[in-house]
């Protein structure tokens, strides 16, 4: 194995696109729209059913709720985003991260028994994001 890449079912990916891209600083690799070929780094975001962003080595993959449950063996196409997992980011920037995430934010910061300072958060579709920076050395 190589390395393990997420796949996130949402409602809006374009909307989704919009959050990991501005608000948290992911880079779009590829869009694909419902008719035709891989979108252009110009082209709007409109009729998207698939994207696939990085940030430094990870990727993150955000594909429309028809198109996955389309494609996932056992996904209904009723069933609805959001995960009993959460998104760890790892930053270096968590001040600042953390104001542009605004209202996403649902928790205070506070610093884990393990050295990590940590504020929950969540996307457009729900989906948790623990953002955390080092605040110290790890426990020994």
């Amino acid at each position: 194995m190589s390395h393990v890449v997420t796949n996130l079912m949402v409602t809006d990916v374009a909307e989704s696109v919009a959050f990991y891209r501005d608000v948290l600083g992911f880079k779009v690799v590829v869009r694909v729209p419902v008719e035709g070929e891989v979108l252009g780094d110009n082209e709007p975001d409109q009729s998207i059913i698939f994207a696939t962003l990085s940030f430094r080595e990870s990727e993150l993959m955000l594909q429309s709720q028809s198109s996955f449950s389309e494609e996932a063996p056992g996904v209904k196409n009723d069933a609805k985003p959001g995960a009993t997992a959460s998104l760890y980011l790892r930053v270096t920037n968590f001040d600042e991260l953390v104001e542009r995430l605004g209202e996403a934010v649902i928790t205070e910061p506070k610093v884990s028994w393990y050295g990590m300072k940590e504020v929950w958060a969540k996307d457009p579709d729900g989906y948790l994001l623990t953002i955390g920076q080092p605040e110290g050395p790890p426990p020994s």
